[in-house]
């Protein structure tokens, strides 16, 4: 809390999520409205050469390990896990 009683503000970081495999359209889609559509940020999904990169902006560190935990939980394997870089935070 603040001085003035009020709790600061958060601040979203976007993050970009690679994992291995192609993801269908059905799967991503239904992936982000069911694990993510609770999320205050925006989510894009970005296919690969046999890899998905999910790009997303989380509000703290809890709600980036929900979605690793979901993504794990559905036995995927994640690649990596990197803040987005500053050009790619303006989500299209």
């Amino acid at each position: 809390m603040t001085s003035g009683g009020r709790a600061p503000a958060s601040k979203q970081t976007t993050y970009e999520i690679v994992v291995r495999g192609d993801l269908s359209d059905h799967f991503t889609s239904t992936f982000l409205s069911d694990s993510l559509g609770s999320t205050v940020g925006r989510a894009r999904v970005e296919p690969g050469d046999g890899t998905t990169t999910i790009v997303i902006e989380v509000i703290d560190q809890a709600h980036l390990l929900a979605i690793l935990e979901r993504l794990r939980d559905l036995s995927l394997e994640i690649e990596r896990v990197n803040p987005a870089d500053e050009s790619e935070r303006t989500m299209r």
